[in-house]
């Protein structure tokens, strides 16, 4: 079911430069299609597309998986992000992670789109801490 409606709010706060958007609903009204709908629709937005459940609420698997999702748009992007990661699995330096991530994407003039999909699963404090740094 197409929703212009909602098409037209996504595309107005990316315009506005919004960093953060969330979509919320119930099961079945259509979120998941809706973003992916857009998505089609836009033209020149690269996105990297994250789909969660309940068994991500493990930091060092959140940050793989986060890594590996951008990775898969910007390959460039996940090599300090993975040494860190790796080199320190017990603890990760999840700043110094995002850090690197961040400082790579804002390097590229391009935008890029990550989508959390279902992120209403995670629970754990520091995957929310680490969503908020990204942001800025």
């Amino acid at each position: 079911m197409p929703r212009p409606g909602l098409i037209s709010q996504l595309d107005t706060a990316i315009a506005q430069g919004q960093k953060l958007i969330l979509i919320a609903a119930p099961a079945g009204f259509g979120k998941t299609t809706m973003v992916a709908e857009w998505l089609r629709g836009s033209k020149g937005s690269s996105a990297a597309w994250l789909a969660l459940d309940d068994t991500d609420n493990h930091l060092n698997r959140f940050l793989a998986y986060l890594i590996a999702t951008l990775e898969a748009v910007r390959p460039t992007i996940s090599t300090a992000a993975w040494t860190l990661l790796r080199s320190h699995t017990a603890s990760p330096p999840t700043h110094a992670i995002l850090s690197a991530l961040v400082n790579t994407l804002a390097a590229s003039a391009d935008p890029l789109l990550l989508i959390l999909d279902d992120y209403h699963t995670i629970t754990l404090q520091t995957i929310h801490e680490a969503i908020v740094f990204l942001r800025f």
